[in-house]
């Protein structure tokens, strides 16, 4: 009896051992499969600085880690209290498809950046949705249960908010809150990055806009000018000056 007894607790030992390797195994796959994905999400958003060329590729790259139906990136305008749908991928919604503002108030963007951690939400009342989050009700309609929402933050600062929606019940895990809170880390400074260049190149059109201008007015003054430099060579003249002189520039 008592062999039989120990041959049994034997077998079931060595079942147990059999068992936690292979989930070792493969939390080591998913590990593995998780790092190169992210290797490969960083290296697709430090591409270049116009984000919105690689949007898509990195969506992609994200969905082999968590199910997504709908994805949206907004942009954050605290100057206003609004909105900016930057990017919209999935399940399409009249009301908010790219370049769609609203305002911040009763919306997901709101609720995760008041957060600044991250969250999971489940939807599955309506008149839940109406009541905390009425913004959502369009997303709600088009069937979206569930979402994680990551806060995109930079200077301390939330600058915009990444949601991942599913139709599914329950779709998101703790695992899955904590990828995107990786990725959220990642794509924050390009984000910011990307606005401060953005904001430089206005500048420089901006800037390049008021030289073509002092240009046509200095050009078509009905009087003569002209500039010099530091050692009084004339470097600029206009064309008055040039038929008043009877020069060629």
């Amino acid at each position: 009896m008592h062999g039989q007894k120990d041959q049994d607790e034997l077998v079931a030992e060595h079942k147990k051992v059999e068992e936690a390797l292979r989930k070792s195994e493969e939390q080591a796959r998913q590990l593995a499969q998780e790092n190169s994905i992210m290797a490969e999400i960083g290296r697709i958003i430090s591409s270049t600085f116009n984000l919105e060329e690689v949007y898509e590729h990195f969506t992609e790259e994200l969905n082999q880690l968590i199910p997504l139906d709908r994805t949206t990136f907004t942009i954050i305008n605290p100057g206003n209290s609004t909105i900016s749908y930057a990017y919209v991928s999935g399940i399409e919604i009249p009301e908010y498809r790219a370049g769609t503002v609203i305002p911040l108030a009763g919306s997901t963007t709101e609720k995760a950046a008041g957060t600044k951690q991250g969250l999971i939400i489940e939807v599955e009342d309506k008149n839940e949705v109406d009541l905390q989050f009425p913004a959502f009700s369009p997303v709600f309609k088009a069937g979206i249960r569930s979402v994680i929402a990551i806060p995109l933050i930079s200077r301390d600062q939330v600058i915009a908010v990444l949601t991942l929606q599913s139709m599914k019940r329950n779709a998101y895990t703790d695992r899955d809150l904590r990828i995107a809170k990786r990725v959220g880390n990642q794509i924050a400074g390009a984000i910011a990055n990307a606005q401060l260049y953005g904001r430089l190149k206005e500048t420089e059109e901006s800037l390049r806009r008021s030289e073509g201008k002092f240009r046509d007015l200095f050009d078509s003054a009905p009087v003569g000018y002209h500039e010099c430099d530091a050692e009084g060579r004339i470097t600029l003249v206009n064309r008055k000056e040039l038929a008043m002189l009877g020069y060629s520039a």
